[in-house]
């Protein structure tokens, strides 16, 4: 069986050599590619020019996200770190139609096969940042997130979306606080006013399976990847300790095994149960997410998906993505 990463990134020092040697070596036969870490969208179209045959790239992880942030209210931590949240109409009101033009100037121009990664609900990494780093809430059902799916519909792209689910007054553990607002309902909005649109919630959306069920349930258009929702290299031997060491300060909200690698009961059932909608990704980024830690983390996905029968692990290793983003 071979394998598609549907989540992974370059920022950065990414080599490209090195990674497709990275796919070869874990029976990956394709990567789809968004920029992050300070990589822009041209830095994805260098990769996929190199090997066309096996990079899927992905625009808007710098583009889109830097205008969400410039259409946002911005606030400074006396520790001085930056947050960006809301929709600012004056700014919007300017600047929409532009914005979207210039997206689909960009999308008509290069060979891209999917918008995203777009953080909408995020929280950077690690307790050692006070609050979390680049605290993101950009309203899902704006005016401008509105346009961006009816843009991806009639493109035929998947929109890939990080969307943390959660309740106003929801304690949040990794936090220490309670969530300050609802996010399910605009997104919802959002997912209901274009359903010609295929959306990709990333990381199981951030949520419990009875969640995600329920949210697979509404939205037939919703689609949903394994990444990022288990301990990271944790229980693979051979990983150099200073990998594992970069995701020891994470805490997941919802794990996908326990702590001895186990698929747990309530993910095995809604994998089962959903196995056309869903997809695997490493979410690896910077130069040391690949080599031994990239091998790492294909190995625990194969290690999920040596938990579900044949048929079920092959819809959701490779099948899936095929039928997404066309792969013949």
């Amino acid at each position: 069986m071979h394998y598609i990463d549907t989540h992974s990134h370059v920022a950065p020092g990414v080599d490209f050599d090195e990674v497709i040697d990275n796919l070869n070596a874990n029976e990956v036969s394709h990567i789809v590619i968004m920029p992050r870490g300070g990589s822009t969208e041209a830095r994805v179209i260098e990769f996929y020019e190199k090997y066309p045959y096996r990079v899927i790239p992905f625009y808007g992880g710098h583009a889109i996200q830097n205008l969400l942030k410039k259409g946002s209210h911005t606030s400074t931590s006396k520790e001085g770190i930056q947050f960006f949240k809301g929709y600012r109409n004056d700014w919007w009101e300017q600047h929409l139609e532009q914005s979207i033009k210039q997206i689909e100037i960009a999308l008509k121009g290069k060979p891209f096969r999917g918008i995203g990664e777009i953080r909408l609900r995020h929280y950077g990494n690690g307790p050692k940042v006070p609050e979390k780093k680049h605290d993101y809430y950009f309203p899902p059902d704006s005016p401008f997130m509105m346009r961006l799916i009816d843009l991806a519909a009639t493109s035929g792209l998947p929109v890939a979306i990080h969307m943390e689910a959660e309740s106003r007054g929801e304690h949040i553990e990794f936090l220490k606080k309670s969530a300050d607002e609802d996010t399910l309902s605009p997104f919802e909005r959002l997912l209901d006013h274009n359903k010609d649109a295929v959306i990709i919630w990333c990381h199981l959306g951030r949520a419990t399976p009875e969640l995600v069920k329920k949210m697979l349930d509404k939205h037939p258009h919703l689609y949903t990847d394994i990444s990022d929702v288990q301990p990271r290299g944790v229980h693979v031997k051979g990983v150099p300790p200073e990998s594992i060491a970069i995701y020891q300060e994470y805490t997941l909200k919802n794990s996908v095994i326990d702590e001895n690698g186990h698929l747990i009961d309530s993910w095995k059932k809604l994998f089962m149960s959903y196995p056309d909608r869903i997809m695997i990704g490493c979410d690896a980024m910077s130069p040391r997410c690949y080599g031994k830690m990239y091998t790492a983390l294909m190995n625990e996905l194969k290690n999920i998906l040596s938990q579900l029968t044949p048929d079920v692990a092959q819809k959701i290793a490779y099948q899936n993505a095929q039928r997404i983003f066309k792969i013949s």
